[in-house]
């Protein structure tokens, strides 16, 4: 049996205008705006999980430099006889600034578990062009404002419902493609992580035109970081993952 190893940001995540998603108006806030800067570097670790059997760990970095760049990171790596599956680390990395205090990428790429599994897209707004390369072929996309890549639509999950905001769907530049994914709130639920009980927000993330889908779990305590993970793949869970650690940016 092969095991498909995940790109995680685990958090990770994306997709106005600049305001890139449609914000739902009939949903009460989730709490009221931050006061503090509108993205905060930080690190986490996951477990990743397939039924009870812990088959990798992924780990993601959020990194700002003093141009006003910021470079999202995952990587999944592979444990036990998992290894006996997958012959390399799962990684992928985000390039964005910010515009409208929402991600605004400039370059995505992805290396998967098989070896002709890259992925690398260059958004040229000025050209109102993206380009993009999966696994070989090349293709030249529509650009326009609010598109995301993977990465940065965790980003935007991120910091839309620290403002109290309600995505609802996010335009993605994915394998050469132009996808769109839909986000409902489901509930609220109290999840137990390493840090002790925390309440979330349990979302429903689904592709447009895929029958499989992912659910989300956000902590508002934890800045909204994504403590939990799981992919469906016809009506099961595929693989989960668990928040393992976590290191947010040290106070000022």
């Amino acid at each position: 049996m092969s095991i498909k190893m995940p790109i995680i940001g685990g958090l990770a995540a994306l997709l106005a205008t600049i305001s890139l998603a449609s914000v739902a108006t009939d949903m009460p806030p989730v709490q009221q705006p931050l006061a503090r800067p509108a993205l905060q570097p930080f690190s986490a670790s996951y477990k990743v999980l397939r039924g009870k059997k812990r088959v990798g760990v992924s780990k993601v970095e959020l990194i700002a430099d003093t141009d006003g760049m910021f470079v999202y990171r995952t990587r999944v790596s592979a444990r036990g006889l998992a290894r006996l599956f997958v012959s390399r680390d799962v990684k992928g990395e985000s390039r964005f600034t910010l515009e409208n205090d929402l991600p605004f990428p400039l370059y995505y790429s992805s290396y998967g578990a098989k070896k002709n599994d890259i992925q690398r897209i260059s958004f040229e707004p000025f050209n109102y062009e993206i380009s993009s390369q999966y696994k070989g072929a090349e293709k030249t996309l529509q650009w326009s404002p609010g598109v995301l890549d993977l990465l940065s639509m965790e980003i935007a999950m991120k910091l839309q419902f620290s403002r109290g905001e309600i995505p609802t769907e996010y335009t993605v530049a994915e394998k050469n493609s132009i996808r769109e994914y839909h986000l409902e709130i489901e509930d609220r639920e109290s999840i137990q992580t390493p840090f002790g009980q925390h309440e979330t927000i349990r979302i429903r993330r689904q592709k447009a035109g895929s029958d499989n889908h992912s659910i989300i779990w956000l902590a508002p305590e934890l800045d909204y970081l994504m403590v939990r993970f799981d992919k469906y793949k016809r009506g099961k869970i595929d693989f989960s993952i668990r928040l393992n650690n976590y290191n947010p940016a040290p106070a000022n």
